[in-house]
Protein backbone atom coordinates (compact mmCIF):
# COMPACT_ATOMS: atom_id res chain seq x y z
CA UNK A 1 0.00 0.00 0.00
CA UNK A 2 3.05 2.01 0.61
CA UNK A 3 4.12 1.79 -2.83
CA UNK A 4 0.75 2.77 -4.14
CA UNK A 5 0.71 5.92 -2.32
CA UNK A 6 4.04 7.00 -3.55
CA UNK A 7 3.33 5.83 -6.95
CA UNK A 8 -0.15 8.15 -6.87
CA UNK A 9 1.82 10.89 -5.23
CA UNK A 10 4.22 10.75 -7.97
CA UNK A 11 2.05 11.09 -11.02
CA UNK A 12 0.62 13.71 -8.93
CA UNK A 13 3.93 15.76 -9.16
CA UNK A 14 4.55 14.87 -12.15
CA UNK A 15 0.93 16.35 -13.27
CA UNK A 16 1.40 19.32 -11.33
CA UNK A 17 4.65 19.85 -13.31
CA UNK A 18 3.59 18.94 -16.74
CA UNK A 19 0.71 21.44 -15.95
CA UNK A 20 2.54 24.20 -14.83
CA UNK A 21 5.57 23.63 -17.55
CA UNK A 22 2.96 23.65 -20.27
CA UNK A 23 1.12 27.04 -19.08
CA UNK A 24 4.93 28.67 -18.90
CA UNK A 25 5.51 27.30 -21.82
CA UNK A 26 1.90 29.17 -23.30
CA UNK A 27 3.08 32.40 -21.24
CA UNK A 28 6.73 32.34 -22.94
CA UNK A 29 4.77 32.21 -26.48
CA UNK A 30 2.40 34.91 -25.43
CA UNK A 31 5.43 37.02 -24.72
CA UNK A 32 7.11 35.52 -27.97
CA UNK A 33 4.31 37.12 -30.05
CA UNK A 34 3.94 40.09 -28.58
CA UNK A 35 7.94 41.14 -28.46
CA UNK A 36 7.53 39.71 -32.59
CA UNK A 37 4.66 42.21 -33.21
CA UNK A 38 5.51 45.11 -31.22
CA UNK A 39 8.86 45.31 -32.02
CA UNK A 40 9.77 42.48 -34.98
CA UNK A 41 12.22 40.66 -33.27
CA UNK A 42 11.96 37.26 -33.39
CA UNK A 43 12.53 35.75 -29.81
CA UNK A 44 15.21 32.89 -29.02
CA UNK A 45 17.57 32.02 -27.06
CA UNK A 46 20.30 33.92 -28.90
CA UNK A 47 18.94 36.70 -30.25
CA UNK A 48 16.66 38.51 -27.27
CA UNK A 49 17.94 40.72 -25.26
CA UNK A 50 15.92 41.14 -22.13
CA UNK A 51 16.26 45.05 -20.98
CA UNK A 52 14.73 46.51 -23.98
CA UNK A 53 11.68 44.42 -23.92
CA UNK A 54 10.97 43.83 -19.71
CA UNK A 55 9.06 47.13 -19.48
CA UNK A 56 6.89 46.93 -22.02
CA UNK A 57 6.06 43.29 -21.47
CA UNK A 58 5.41 44.11 -17.62
CA UNK A 59 3.02 46.88 -18.89
CA UNK A 60 0.78 44.88 -21.30
CA UNK A 61 1.07 41.47 -20.27
CA UNK A 62 1.68 41.17 -16.76
CA UNK A 63 4.57 39.31 -16.84
CA UNK A 64 8.06 39.19 -18.44
CA UNK A 65 10.73 36.14 -18.64
CA UNK A 66 13.83 36.73 -19.44
CA UNK A 67 16.14 35.25 -21.96
CA UNK A 68 17.35 32.51 -19.44
CA UNK A 69 14.45 31.54 -18.59
CA UNK A 70 12.49 30.89 -21.53
CA UNK A 71 11.34 27.21 -22.12
CA UNK A 72 13.32 27.09 -25.41
CA UNK A 73 16.28 28.26 -23.61
CA UNK A 74 15.92 25.16 -21.16
CA UNK A 75 15.37 22.79 -24.74
CA UNK A 76 18.62 24.29 -25.78
CA UNK A 77 20.43 23.43 -22.70
CA UNK A 78 20.34 19.65 -23.42
CA UNK A 79 22.54 17.94 -20.64
CA UNK A 80 23.46 21.14 -18.77
CA UNK A 81 19.88 21.69 -18.64
CA UNK A 82 18.82 21.33 -14.34
CA UNK A 83 15.73 20.99 -11.97
CA UNK A 84 17.22 24.78 -10.35
CA UNK A 85 16.60 26.14 -14.24
CA UNK A 86 12.87 25.66 -13.45
CA UNK A 87 12.97 26.76 -9.93
CA UNK A 88 14.57 30.22 -10.34
CA UNK A 89 12.62 30.55 -13.57
CA UNK A 90 9.53 30.74 -11.09
CA UNK A 91 10.95 32.65 -8.54
CA UNK A 92 12.19 35.29 -11.47
CA UNK A 93 8.46 35.26 -12.91
CA UNK A 94 6.96 36.27 -9.10
CA UNK A 95 9.29 39.02 -8.87
CA UNK A 96 8.56 40.02 -13.02
CA UNK A 97 4.95 40.16 -12.84
CA UNK A 98 2.18 42.70 -11.86
CA UNK A 99 0.19 42.13 -9.03
CA UNK A 100 -3.09 41.43 -11.47
CA UNK A 101 -1.21 38.46 -13.08
CA UNK A 102 -0.40 37.01 -10.11
CA UNK A 103 -3.75 37.20 -8.79
CA UNK A 104 -4.62 34.96 -11.64
CA UNK A 105 -1.04 32.42 -12.39
CA UNK A 106 0.28 32.27 -9.09
CA UNK A 107 -1.39 29.40 -8.64
CA UNK A 108 -0.04 27.02 -11.26
CA UNK A 109 3.68 28.63 -10.90
CA UNK A 110 3.82 27.69 -7.15
CA UNK A 111 2.58 24.65 -7.93
CA UNK A 112 4.79 23.76 -10.42
CA UNK A 113 7.89 25.33 -7.82
CA UNK A 114 6.51 22.96 -5.23
CA UNK A 115 6.00 20.14 -7.03
CA UNK A 116 9.64 20.09 -8.75
CA UNK A 117 11.32 18.98 -5.13
CA UNK A 118 8.88 15.97 -4.76
CA UNK A 119 9.50 14.28 -8.78
CA UNK A 120 12.12 12.56 -6.97
CA UNK A 121 14.72 11.94 -3.75
CA UNK A 122 17.88 13.59 -5.28
CA UNK A 123 18.00 16.52 -7.51
CA UNK A 124 19.83 14.39 -10.46
CA UNK A 125 16.21 12.24 -10.18
CA UNK A 126 14.22 15.19 -10.29
CA UNK A 127 16.13 16.73 -13.28
CA UNK A 128 15.81 13.74 -15.35
CA UNK A 129 12.26 13.60 -14.86
CA UNK A 130 11.89 17.16 -15.32
CA UNK A 131 14.03 16.09 -18.56
CA UNK A 132 11.72 13.98 -19.58
CA UNK A 133 8.34 16.34 -19.24
CA UNK A 134 9.91 18.96 -20.94
CA UNK A 135 10.88 17.09 -23.93
CA UNK A 136 7.11 15.65 -24.37
CA UNK A 137 5.95 19.66 -24.33
CA UNK A 138 8.51 21.13 -26.57
CA UNK A 139 6.93 18.83 -29.38
CA UNK A 140 3.13 20.09 -28.21
CA UNK A 141 1.50 23.30 -30.35
CA UNK A 142 0.09 25.36 -27.38
CA UNK A 143 -0.49 28.72 -29.19
CA UNK A 144 -4.03 29.13 -26.60
CA UNK A 145 -5.51 28.85 -23.77
CA UNK A 146 -8.25 26.18 -24.84
CA UNK A 147 -5.22 24.11 -26.44
CA UNK A 148 -3.75 24.10 -23.32
CA UNK A 149 -7.26 23.44 -21.93
CA UNK A 150 -7.36 20.47 -23.82
CA UNK A 151 -3.86 18.80 -23.08
CA UNK A 152 -4.75 19.34 -19.48
CA UNK A 153 -7.62 17.33 -19.65
CA UNK A 154 -6.31 14.64 -21.51
CA UNK A 155 -3.50 14.52 -18.44
CA UNK A 156 -6.21 14.54 -15.78
CA UNK A 157 -7.90 11.55 -17.59
CA UNK A 158 -4.47 9.46 -18.35
CA UNK A 159 -3.69 10.42 -14.32
CA UNK A 160 -7.47 8.98 -13.40
CA UNK A 161 -6.77 5.95 -15.51
CA UNK A 162 -3.38 5.04 -14.10
CA UNK A 163 -4.39 6.11 -10.23
CA UNK A 164 -7.53 3.74 -10.69
CA UNK A 165 -5.15 0.78 -11.63
CA UNK A 166 -2.83 1.30 -9.13
CA UNK A 167 -5.40 1.02 -6.70
CA UNK A 168 -6.75 -2.42 -7.83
Amino acid sequence: MINELKEISSLSAQLNCKSGLMFYKLLCSKQADFISQNGGVQIDATSFNDPDYEAECLDHLGFFISKDNLFSTWINKGSDFHVSDVMDACNALNRLSTNEFKLGASFIIDNLHNALTTLGESTQIQTDCLTNILYSISEMELNSTDELNNELNLMVDDQNLQSARLSM
